[in-house]
C-alpha cells in the first residue's frame, strides 16, 4: 500500500514539488515522502476510534474535498513538516499541500473503490487506518524507515 501511495504522490506532484523553485532539487523526494507520511499518519489518527468515519471517507462515491476534516488535518501536518524540515515558507508549503494532498486523497480513495484495481485492498486499508488487520500501519512505515 505504501508503495502505491508513493506512486500516486509522485504522479501528482511534478508541478508542485519538482518544478517548484522553492524546493531545492535535493529535497524533492524527501518532500514527496513527507506527503506520504502525512497522509498515512493523518489517516491513522483520523481512523483511531473513528472506524465509521474512515469507512465513510473511503466509501465516498463523490470523492473527498479539501474541506474534509481528515484532508485538512493531513494538509496541516504536511505544511508543518515541510516548513520545519526543509525551510519552505508557510505560504509556499500551503500552496504545495493544496496542490498535492486533496488530489492524492481523491485518487487513493478512487483506487480503493475500483474493483478492477487490485493494488489497494479495502479491507487491509481500513484495518491499517483503524488499528486492526493488514499488519498495521507501523509495520508498513517501518519498512521504509519512516
Amino acid at each position: 500500500m505504501f508503495e502505491e501511495l508513493l506512486q500516486l504522490v509522485q504522479q501528482h506532484s511534478q508541478e508542485a514539488v519538482v518544478d517548484n523553485t522553492a524546493i531545492p532539487n535535493e529535497h524533492n523526494q524527501d518532500v514527496m515522502n513527507e506527503a506520504v507520511s502525512s497522509i498515512t499518519n493523518g489517516l491513522q489518527s483520523y481512523g483511531q476510534g473513528n472506524a465509521d468515519g474512515i469507512m465513510q471517507l473511503f466509501q465516498s462515491q463523490s470523492g473527498v474535498s479539501a474541506d474534509h476534516p481528515a484532508v485538512q488535518g493531513i494538509s496541516n501536518n504536511f505544511v508543518e513538516s515541510i516548513t520545519s524540515k526543509f525551510g519552505i515558507s508557510g505560504t509556499q508549503a500551503q500552496s504545495i499541500a493544496a496542490a498535492i494532498i486533496p488530489m492524492v486523497m481523491a485518487k487513493f480513495i478512487h483506487k480503493t473503490n475500483d474493483p478492477n484495481d487490485q493494488s489497494f485492498n479495502f479491507q487491509n486499508i481500513i484495518g491499517a487506518f483503524t488499528g486492526g488487520g493488514g499488519g498495521g500501519l507501523s509495520s508498513l512505515l517501518g519498512k521504509f524507515g519512516l
